[in-house]
Formats: structure tokens, sequence, C-alpha cells
């Protein structure tokens, strides 16, 4: 799905393009502006060729379209926009429930793990064998999280229009994960693993 204001991303090569620092921070920029390879390397500290390559795939992949072009000096100057406000990756896509989306849901997998065993460097007291299951249980909320944001905003946007600002997206996003017992009783499990470190 796809409107000025939510891109739904379920194609798994799209997704990959999202792997990338560099082409996250363009999508960034080009949310909120209009802006030429010229000025993105600049803001980004890279050489317009870089830029050059990261937007060709962006446009390719559908996430950045040309908005204008001017000429200067008999040359032409192509300003760059995102074709989006907001882009979410489909919660299929990191379960690997679509056909070439494993290594994005490996990609998941292998996010929890580390963030588990950050947890352990912050004051977790998590065994070896602990690890692995708080790891899952993050990426279970994860999961679960990316579903609820995905059907919350394509409820907004289908519903005519667009959600008037992040808040009340975050509100809904809160309300729709309380109602889920699955995702209750994921939270109560990892508040177990965690003790001291919940305030």
């Amino acid at each position: 799905m796809s409107s000025k204001g939510v891109m739904i991303i379920r194609d798994p090569e799209v997704a990959k393009l999202l792997a990338d620092e560099t082409r996250r921070r363009l999508l960034q920029l080009l949310r909120f502006a209009e802006m030429t390879p010229q000025q993105l390397a600049k803001a980004l500290g890279k050489n317009v060729s870089s830029i050059m390559h990261h937007l060709s795939l962006l446009e390719q992949g559908g996430l950045v379209t040309v908005a204008r072009t001017e000429i200067r000096r008999n040359l032409v100057v192509k300003w760059y926009r995102a074709t989006a406000h907001r882009f979410v990756v489909s919660y299929e896509l990191a379960e690997g429930l679509v056909p070439g989306s494993e290594q994005y849901a490996t990609l998941i997998e292998e996010n929890a793990k580390d963030a588990a065993v950050v947890l352990t460097k912050i004051g977790a007291k998590l065994s070896e064998d602990k690890l692995a299951e708080v790891a899952e249980l993050i990426r279970r909320l994860y999961l679960l999280t990316m579903e609820v944001v995905e059907k919350t905003l394509l409820k907004c946007y289908s519903e005519g229009g667009v959600c008037p600002n992040d808040m009340l997206v975050k509100t809904l996003v809160t309300i729709n994960l309380y109602k889920r017992e699955d995702y209750r009783k994921t939270v109560e499990k990892l508040i177990q693993f965690l003790g001291d470190l919940i305030e």
C-alpha cells in the first residue's frame, strides 16, 4: 500500500534497501523536503556519485521519485522526494512469511539476539540458556508491535485520509497492543527475566 502518507513495504527486495544506513538517512531527509543529489551529498557528507547510486536504487524500489527538474547552465538538475512520509516494513516480511523474506526475518532474529546481549551489559543477570529465551521474547514483542503498527496505519489511512500526528498513531498502537493478551503475556515473561532492570 502506498499513499502520500504511508507506504507498507511488502516486497522483500524493497525491504532490503532499508538495511543500508545511507539510504535510510536519504529517505529521512526526502520525507520533508525536495532535494538535489548535490544537496543530499553535502548534508550526509558523501560524494555525489555515491548519493546518485543510492537514489537510483531507492527510485527503482518506488521509495523516491523525481519531483521536478531544472535546467541550469545546460545541465539537468533533478530534485528528489520520498514517495511517502512514513515507510513501514510489513511484519509478514519480518516473520519470513513471504517467499524471499527469509533474509529479512533472519536479520530481525539477529537483532533480537544482539538486544538480549546488550541487556546483560546494562545489568540484566541472564545465564546463557536464558539469553536465547529473552532474545525470542524480544523478537516476539517486536513482531507483535510491527503487526499492530501496520494494521493501525492501514486503518487510519484507509478511513478518510491521514492520522493527524504521530502522537495519535502511537496512542492507538499502545491501546491495540494492550488489548492483545499474547502481547501482555510476552511482556510479563520478559519482566520476570529482567527483574531489577525494570523500574
